[in-house]
């Protein structure tokens, strides 16, 4: 049976984290060493692993430094919908009183570096990433829903007779008894992890089923494309604050980053910009983000005014 991906990326940073304490005790001899290098090359998540709880001793043995001012705190709540239980077929929700069901709703909203999950009066939840905001607009014929920003997690109570429709930028995604998340990030991407959702608003309609991905526009030709398990899991790492890194660029992580703090990281030098990372990291430590990946890419980080720089 194949690992979980979350079991399979604590028992990968649990690991690096026992090479960091056995590198800084110095060398390895040589048998220990040649086993690192085979943990090595054996997946390029690994050496993002280890340098990053290099980077955690790093930080427990460095002082204090006066010019650094704590960031923003944020709000993440409980584990309470994991990756599993999100993936997995859920048993069908109970529906809402007809008088709840037509009672108005105000917007759902959250602040920079806020994740909120929030029952919804069918018998749904959402879950709102940072910066999001979601109107319900329900009534007895049909459950409407506007993403105004950010993005959101929905997963939908069964009710045939009342469609549940999300609406984000002129696109329209309907769904009868599954889970998906819509983002508004350069137009609208939309991500199926439980049943089969309709989109409509695009140059065509399109169906996505379980495990795929879709990038939309109003008016314009979609994109759609399969995801795997492991994959499907970094997606949603967000739900619990977190960004794993497969080879994506520093500014695209770094505009990630950004997202949830507001100290923002700028980096220095474009072609710093482009060079690949990889390793998992809290949306929320912008300042440790920010010296690990100097660590990694062998340049610097510091904290400057209101921003924290990477590079010379």
């Amino acid at each position: 049976m194949e690992r979980p991906p979350a079991d399979a990326r604590d028992e990968r940073d649990a690991r690096a984290a026992e090479w960091a304490a056995r590198l800084a005790g110095g060398a390895l001899p040589t048998a220990p060493a040649a086993d690192l290098d085979r943990w090595l090359e054996a997946d390029p998540r690994h050496r993002g692993a280890l340098v990053r709880a290099q980077a955690a001793l790093a930080a427990l043995a460095r002082p204090p430094m006066d010019d650094v001012v704590p960031a923003a705190p944020v709000r993440l709540p409980p584990r309470t919908l994991g990756r599993r239980a999100l993936l997995a077929g859920g048993a069908a929700c109970g529906l809402a009183g007809l008088a709840i069901a037509l009672r108005p709703v105000p917007s759902l909203a959250t602040g920079i570096g806020e994740i909120r999950q929030t029952p919804l009066d069918d018998g749904s939840s959402v879950v709102l990433d940072t910066a999001t905001r979601v109107t319900p607009r329900f009534s007895a014929a049909v459950r409407d829903l506007r993403l105004d920003q950010g993005r959101a997690l929905f997963r939908v109570a069964h009710d045939p007779a009342r469609p549940f429709v999300v609406e984000a930028a002129g696109i329209r995604i309907r769904a009868m008894g599954t889970a998906f998340s819509v983002a508004r990030e350069d137009g609208v991407e939309v991500l199926v992890t439980e049943g089969i959702v309709e989109v409509t608003g695009a140059l065509r309609p399109a169906r996505l089923r379980a495990g795929e991905r879709g990038r939309f526009r109003a008016g314009d030709a979609a994109s759609t494309d399969r995801l795997s398990a492991d994959a499907m899991a970094r997606a949603l790492d967000w739900r619990d604050g977190r960004l794993e890194l497969q080879g994506q660029s520093l500014a695209s992580a770094v505009a990630a980053i950004n997202r949830y703090n507001r100290r923002p990281i700028v980096v220095a030098d474009a072609a710093l910009a482009r060079e690949p990372l990889h390793g998992a990291f809290r949306n929320d430590d912008p300042e440790g983000f920010a010296r690990t990946v100097a660590l990694t890419l062998g340049t610097r980080s510091h904290v400057e005014n209101d921003r924290i720089v990477i590079g010379p």
